[in-house]
């Protein structure tokens, strides 16, 4: 997150300004650079704690024979790079894929460059990769895209299930 803090310039001819006056107003001038400096202060700390909740989070297990990885929030550059070793084992994985994204609100294209890369290299070892994905930005974003077409999106994991037949079908 940028934070951009815009502090004026003194006037033309303020050096020149004497007396009691002139200290006053440096002194105050000091007084609200100390003030902007604790604002600075406080808004990195909350920017830093918004990125710790926002930060990228991952849950992988088994559904029959398929390895399930569930992420959360943001899928962007910074959860790309928290989450390349995981990719990288799930690439070499002995099985299929599916990638539960429904719980992630917002994908950028590295998100997208991280789902394409898995796909190719499951695609080279001979095995598949759906996604689950509910309405939102990232279905958006697939489906503008045409990856979509490519990779199968469900929008739940029931729906994953029945296309695999892996369920009965309700009566």
């Amino acid at each position: 997150m940028l934070i951009a803090i815009w502090l004026p310039k003194r006037g033309v001819g303020a050096d020149k300004q004497g007396g009691k006056e002139h200290h006053l107003k440096n002194k105050h001038r000091g007084a609200s650079r100390h003030n902007i400096c604790k604002v600075v202060d406080a808004v990195t700390e909350l920017s830093l704690r918004l990125d710790k909740e926002l930060a990228m989070e991952s849950m992988t297990y088994t559904l029959n024979d398929t390895q399930v990885v569930v992420l959360e929030n943001e899928f962007d550059a910074m959860a790309v790079s928290e989450l390349r070793p995981l990719f990288e084992t799930l690439s070499t994985h002995p099985g299929d894929i599916l990638a539960d994204i429904s719980d992630v609100h917002f994908i950028d294209s590295s998100g997208i460059g991280a789902l394409v890369f898995l796909y190719k290299r499951l695609i080279m070892n001979g095995h598949q990769m759906a996604l689950v994905c509910g309405p939102g930005q990232p279905h958006d974003l697939l489906e503008m895209l045409h990856i979509d077409r490519v990779i199968p999106c469900h929008e739940s994991i029931k729906a994953y299930m029945r296309s695999r037949g892996m369920m009965a079908a309700a009566s």
